[in-house]
């Protein structure tokens, strides 16, 4: 007969496919860099009907596991550990990290440029989850395929949105069978505890855990939700362009130090935060993308898109479909047009491709809904 342990790791253990939706930046502002290196944000971001798949193989927690530091008075250690996430916190992390070397986990994708297992942010994910929670990694079994169908470093998120992803089913099989297996209160592991693991694996992911529309601040950890009705169409553009995030940066911060540049136009406008976020609500209420066109924005267009002749014509071209909104998503290559009708959207894609064979495009829309963390 089994055990109650073995019979709730056997019940932890199931078959999954997950979405995980694409991110889009409908305004981001870089205020500065903070004391930690990491740079201080204003952005409005959204969800795309995009999706990768996470596909969770398996998923089983093995109490017999448990290292006997932290199976000692679980609830005790759970409880700190839970109170010591309060954001970023590199050398922790890679302390955590330093148990992943010999563990029965596996995270592998179809893309052979991304990596697999401890280098990917999936992985990375699971590890912030049973720092959470108070557990050793080496209780859990954990193997996950991801089908990439977001393009990789883009601007879009794809990582943040796997990682998001892996979270949310964690989260739900811990207060279903996992938490019970360890004698640890389940309701310890609350919504706000999962966005602090969330913000401990990557600045975007804490979005993409909750999804729907948000104005994000901070590094992107602290969200107010907006509500928006309509899903726009959308047509992204991805060319074979690099753009590393930190090269991005470094060349922002560059031009504003040679045009001396201490407040951006976006921020300028408005009095405070308050102020901008309720124009953002105020826009959205309208219903219109002419209403919301003004205050789109992206302080990386200057930089990713005015440096560079073959951005300058692909972004021109967007423009020309007559789309009420063309910008940049993150610090690109990703550029995007959004439409108010379906086949307008799709006419623009046919003619595009041929005027820039190299470019990939793709029509998607908006996705403004959250992502509810039920336990069913």
């Amino acid at each position: 007969m089994l055990s109650a342990e073995s019979e709730a790791s056997l019940l932890y253990s199931a078959k999954h496919v997950l979405p995980a939706r694409a991110k889009l930046n409908l305004s981001l502002s870089v205020l500065g860099r903070r004391a930690d290196g990491y740079h201080d944000l204003q952005s409005v971001m959204v969800t795309l009907a995009l999706t990768d798949e996470v596909r969770i193989l398996t998923a089983q927690f093995d109490h017999s596991t448990q290292r006997d530091e932290i199976a000692d008075g679980s609830q005790k250690s759970t409880r700190a550990a839970l109170d010591s996430m309060t954001g970023f916190d590199a050398d922790a992390e890679r302390s955590f990290s330093g148990e992943a070397t010999a563990l029965d986990w596996r995270v592998s994708t179809n893309q052979p440029t991304i990596p697999d297992n401890q280098d990917n942010i999936a992985w990375k994910a699971a590890l912030a989850f049973c720092r959470a929670v108070g557990i050793s990694p080496a209780a859990m079994i954990f193997s996950v395929d991801i089908v990439k169908n977001i393009p990789q470093e883009a601007g879009l998120g794809g990582g943040s949105a796997n990682a998001a992803a892996v979270l949310r089913y964690l989260y739900r099989m811990w207060h279903r069978v996992g938490a019970n297996a360890f004698g640890i209160d389940p309701h310890h592991l609350t919504h706000t505890v999962l966005e602090k693991a969330a913000c401990t694996t990557g600045a975007d992911v804490p979005f993409c855990l909750r999804g729907g529309i948000a104005f994000c601040e901070g590094v992107g950890e602290r969200m107010t939700p907006l509500t928006l009705r309509s899903s726009y169409p959308v047509l992204l553009a991805i060319p074979p362009l690099a753009v590393k995030t930190a090269d991005a940066y470094k060349r922002l911060h560059r031009a504003r130090h040679e045009s001396d540049v201490r407040l951006q136009p976006q921020q300028a406008r408005f009095s405070n935060r308050e102020a901008l976020i309720e124009a953002w609500q105020d826009a959205f209420n309208k219903d219109a993308l002419t209403a919301i066109a003004p205050l789109v924005n992206n302080d990386f267009v200057d930089v990713t898109v005015r440096q560079n002749p073959a951005m300058i014509r692909l972004f021109t071209a967007l423009q020309d479909t007559g789309a009420p909104i063309v910008s940049l998503s993150g610090s690109g290559p990703a550029c995007y047009a959004l439409f108010e009708e379906r086949e307008a959207c799709r006419t623009a894609k046919l003619r595009l491709q041929k005027l820039f064979p190299n470019v990939r495009f793709i029509n998607t829309t908006l996705s403004p809904e959250e992502d509810v963390l039920n336990l069913s």
